[in-house]
């Protein structure tokens, strides 16, 4: 992504959970279009989506960011949404990426590769039970799986 605009880059991680439960079909739908818009709008980030929870960082200028989040918040397939953090960044965590996705299989492995005892309390992943710290360890980490 080029960065070169005038506008700051912000991070937003927010997260919400499905109105009705979704399969792999539903879910590559939504990827489609998230990537196909944040491209168009030099948007980066990851979906995180598990036991109908979605976890969403976005970055990119603060406009263009905003314009997605509005679209993403109006969109009926989700309810309970909840904004973890909104911050200015020098740096993208996830430069090359329109939008990553994690799914089930890779949160699985999460449980065996970082010791974060938020998670070890429930049985599965459900964000609202998890402090704002744990959300982006998560997403760092998640990130590093996928580039290694």
């Amino acid at each position: 992504m080029n960065d070169n605009q005038k506008s700051p880059l912000i991070k937003l991680v927010y997260f919400s959970e499905a109105i009705t439960p979704l399969d792999n079909l539903d879910v590559e739908m939504i990827l489609k279009g998230a990537r196909e818009k944040n491209h168009d709008h030099h948007v980066s980030g990851m979906l995180v989506f598990c036991n109908s929870f979605f976890l969403q960082c976005l970055e990119g200028p603060r406009a263009e960011v905003n314009e997605i989040f509005d679209a993403i918040h109006s969109d009926a397939r989700h309810f309970n949404m909840n904004i973890v953090e909104v911050s200015e960044i020098q740096k993208r965590q996830f430069p090359d990426w329109d939008m990553d996705y994690i799914g089930d299989v890779l949160m699985k492995k999460l449980d065996l590769d970082l010791d974060l005892p938020e998670l070890e309390e429930y049985e599965q992943f459900y964000p609202p039970h998890l402090s704002a710290e744990t959300l982006e360890k998560i997403l760092v980490h998640m990130r590093k799986l996928k580039t290694s």
